[in-house]
């Protein structure tokens, strides 16, 4: 190396050695102090309106309906996606999905709309001063694990499926004990409680457990995931201090696979459940769009051409509700760990689900329709000093308006993504303040079913409009199983196209078109 060269690297490094040791003597920039209340966010999966608090007489919830009984219940609140990713993406977004261009489960950040200008609740609230947590399954996976940690100041990864899934010669398998609802998938087609491990002794050579999930008894077992998630939360809450606090805890029950300790299914009889009512024809009036086979239709129908039929659908419905009463418990957990922290009174609480779930009903098993199963979702709020204990509103409200609820709430700064890009969803701040004085009008909630099914709901109807330009219209106050498609009706004209006028206020006066496929 020649001598020029030396001297030049020499007086460089002399350079980056007194540029260190300045910054060492210059104090980091202070963090915000916010001056909003804590948040504790709760974010079941593919839980539907089988809760007691929501009028469902045989599932056991007692901890969403205690929070019902403290704050505020919404009995019209839909998602905006009827499937994980999309509809997450959009409400942590505060977007539409025919705003970002996410209508499924693309890579967020390939496929995202303005991805360079969006901003999640979360990144928004730790600019702010929060100090933002999150456990279990928050995000889908199409965010990215880097990314998605990014966001949080604490974040335990543990929202993937659960360990225990039954395996055969060392694979993973559906439970021998289920039939083949769906083939040998050891998700969609497994289902149980954690005390039927498919040991050899149980189900014949091959079968050894659970995996790497360890189990010996009730009492003596691995913790599952949302258990984990909820002692990992738990302990945040202990810890918080004075510091305000924002934490998200996302349970992965009740989707698939659907088991849970016993105890929550010796809570349910399947010889004395009530099924969701079923009619033969329901799919006969509907948009050909939603008349093509799909996963929870072909479930469906693998169920009905069993010799047992209902005695396994009971069976199958029984571990959906055993999980609902399971992710119930989880809840309980994380109020105890508020009250017990002296936190009640500083921290609001809301709690929902990224989507509904079919059990008969639209002779499907599954989500990602335009209607009532899918769409329509729990979501409770309890905001101390601004609920009222035990109120509840029938105004239309969609996940998308999580986003500037919380901006006003937390008293964050409005216009997360810049002022070009505003948010697609309302404050709920009114309802939650007083729902009968609420300033109207409340806009219907639009679900967007990829590109080319939509669906607004208002007080009273759903209307639904396909690529094809076909329309579905129900009256939920004379119709609510939505078994009759009355858009053909003269008398209900001006109805059905001020929902569609509405509808495309919505999205920027675009309509739905046939579903594209791109590269992911």
């Amino acid at each position: 190396m020649s001598l020029q060269r030396t001297r030049s690297l020499s007086r460089l490094a002399c350079v980056f050695l007194l540029v260190a040791c300045a910054s060492a003597d210059i104090p980091a920039p202070a963090r915000p102090k916010p001056s909003g209340p804590n948040v504790l966010f709760v974010i079941y999966d593919d839980m539907n309106l089988a809760v007691g608090t929501y009028g469902d007489p045989q599932a056991i919830t007692p901890n969403l309906d205690r929070l019902a009984r403290g704050g505020m219940r919404f009995d019209n609140a839909h998602a905006n996606a009827p499937t994980c990713a999309p509809s997450r993406s959009s409400f942590l977004t505060g977007l539409y999905p025919s705003t970002t261009g996410l209508y499924r489960t693309q890579r967020y950040y390939k496929k995202a709309r303005l991805r360079r200008n969006l901003r999640s609740i979360f990144e928004h609230a730790g600019a702010a001063g929060y100090r933002v947590y999150g456990a279990g399954k928050i995000f889908h996976s199409n965010w990215g694990e880097r990314r998605i940690a990014r966001q949080f100041d604490d974040y335990q990864d543990i929202w993937s499926m659960d360990a225990a899934m039954a395996t055969y010669k060392g694979k993973h398998r559906r439970h021998p004990a289920n039939p083949a609802t769906r083939g040998d998938d050891p998700v969609f087609a497994s289902w149980g409680p954690l005390s039927d491990v498919p040991t050899a002794e149980k189900y014949g050579p091959g079968w050894q457990g659970w995996g790497d999930f360890r189990y010996v008894s009730e009492t003596d077992r691995d913790p599952m995931r949302d258990e984990r998630s909820t002692q990992w939360a738990v302990e945040r809450i202990r810890d918080a201090g004075d510091e305000p606090f924002f934490l998200t805890v996302g349970y992965r029950r009740p989707h698939i696979p659907l088991h849970a300790p016993k105890q929550f299914f010796d809570l349910y009889d399947p010889a004395t459940l009530v099924l969701p009512p079923v009619r033969p024809d329901d799919l006969d009036d509907v948009v050909p769009t939603m008349r093509m086979p799909s996963l929870g239709s072909r479930i469906w129908e693998r169920i009905q051409a069993m010799p047992d039929a209902e005695a396994v659908w009971r069976d199958y419905y029984r571990a959906y509700l055993a999980c609902v009463s399971f992710a119930d418990s989880q809840l309980g957990r994380l109020l105890a760990a508020l009250d017990e922290a002296g936190h009640a009174q500083d921290t609001i609480v809301v709690v929902t689900s990224d989507q509904g779930y079919h059990w008969g009903d639209k002779l499907r098993i599954g989500k990602a329709t335009p209607w009532n199963g899918t769409t329509r979702i729990p979501l409770i709020v309890r905001a101390p000093g601004l609920t009222t204990a035990g109120s509840t509103t029938n105004h239309p409200v969609s996940l998308v308006d999580l986003y500037p609820t919380l901006i006003e709430l937390m008293h964050l700064p409005p216009s997360p993504h810049g002022p070009a890009f505003p948010l697609d969803g309302r404050s709920l701040v009114p309802l939650l303040r007083a729902p009968a004085d609420a300033p109207g009008p409340f806009p219907p909630a639009l679900l967007q079913r990829n590109e080319d099914v939509w669906t607004v709901a208002d007080e009273r109807y759903r209307y639904v409009v396909d690529a094809t330009g076909a329309e579905e219209l129900y009256d939920h106050r004379r119709d609510p199983e939505e078994w009759s498609n009355v858009a053909a009706d003269a008398d209900l004209g001006a109805v059905k196209s001020r929902l569609r006028s509405e509808l495309l206020q919505l999205t920027g006066g675009k309509l739905p078109r046939k579903r594209t496929r791109r590269p992911e």
